[in-house]
């Protein structure tokens, strides 16, 4: 007697439970990664944050770090100039100008050979002197009689200095830190000066 199996051989259902399953396991993994990559860059952004205020602090400790520096460097000059006595500050000062003038006559150009200008305040000879090379002239402090002379000289000789100038250049450039009743003086007295032949 033969033997019948009435039992239903495997039906797709089973296998749709395993596709499912797998398919499900596939959303879950891609959503976990998707949400990593997002921590991911949250981390990043974060940290790029931070890292963005701590060269901020870094900047700003050393910022400070130099007006400090700058500060007591001031105040020390200050000082040293308030405990010099009077007549030698200017005598020191000069001998220290001297020095960078000195330097920076070695670096002028050949003088220019120009026609003398009757009209200007120059002789000759300041007129045919060339501008030290490099010479950057900044903002030259004016006097006009009413402020100390003697700190307008002080200050007027450190910014020709300072820009690269010589004493060639510090007198070519004196009748354009004068102003006012001072500024006709001067240039009254080095005309006189420039046509008796007088440098």
């Amino acid at each position: 007697m033969e033997y019948i199996n009435n039992e239903a051989p495997p039906h797709g259902d089973q296998f749709d439970n395993t596709e499912n399953s797998e398919t499900h396991q596939l959303t879950e993994t891609a959503f976990k990664l998707k949400a990593l990559e997002m921590k991911k860059k949250n981390i990043e952004a974060q940290l790029a944050t931070k890292k963005r205020a701590m060269d901020q602090a870094n900047k700003l400790a050393e910022a400070r770090r130099r007006l400090a520096e700058m500060e007591a460097e001031v105040e020390n000059l200050q000082r040293a100039y308030q405990e010099m006595p009077e007549g030698s500050s200017q005598q020191e000062n000069r001998v220290i100008l001297q020095t960078a003038f000195a330097h920076n006559e070695n670096q002028r150009p050949p003088p220019v050979n120009l026609p003398f200008d009757p009209t200007s305040p120059l002789s000759i000879a300041l007129q045919r002197t060339s501008w030290p090379l490099g010479y950057k002239p900044t903002q030259l402090p004016k006097y006009n009689a009413t402020t100390d002379p003697t700190q307008f000289l002080m200050a007027y000789e450190a910014t020709i200095a300072s820009a690269g100038g010589d004493d060639s250049t510090m007198a070519k450039s004196f009748v354009m830190a004068c102003e006012g009743s001072v500024a006709t003086g001067i240039r009254t007295c080095l005309r006189n000066q420039s046509t008796t032949g007088i440098s």
